[in-house]
């Protein structure tokens, strides 16, 4: 199986995560989604273009918003309808948008 390589791409408030989250590549994203929610109020993750999002991913995701939280802060979780990890995080019961929010 041909996983595809993770690329962190930062637009603005916003963290693009492409490829696939494998056990490896949690550590950087954990620390693009650390910089991104102290840096911004309000933080987008954008999972949409993800191809593996397994489920050390998806904690990493939630520990995030709860960090986000507890700094004032807010963390939106985005995974377009239908992508695989809009599949991954609806099946764990994590509540993520189906497109970015106006002004994001």
């Amino acid at each position: 199986m041909f996983e595809e390589p993770l690329v962190l791409r930062r637009e603005g408030d916003v963290l693009v995560v492409a490829g696939s989250v494998d056990e490896f590549a949690l550590v950087g994203l954990r620390v693009a989604i650390d910089d991104i929610v102290e840096q911004a109020r309000k933080a987008v993750v954008d999972v949409s273009e993800v191809a593996f999002l397994p489920s050390a991913a998806v904690g990493v995701l939630v520990q995030a918003r709860g960090f986000a939280r507890r700094q004032g802060g807010e963390l939106i979780i985005v995974a377009a309808d239908g992508s695989p990890a809009q599949r991954t995080l609806s099946l764990m019961g994590v509540d993520a948008e189906f497109s970015r929010p106006e002004g994001i």
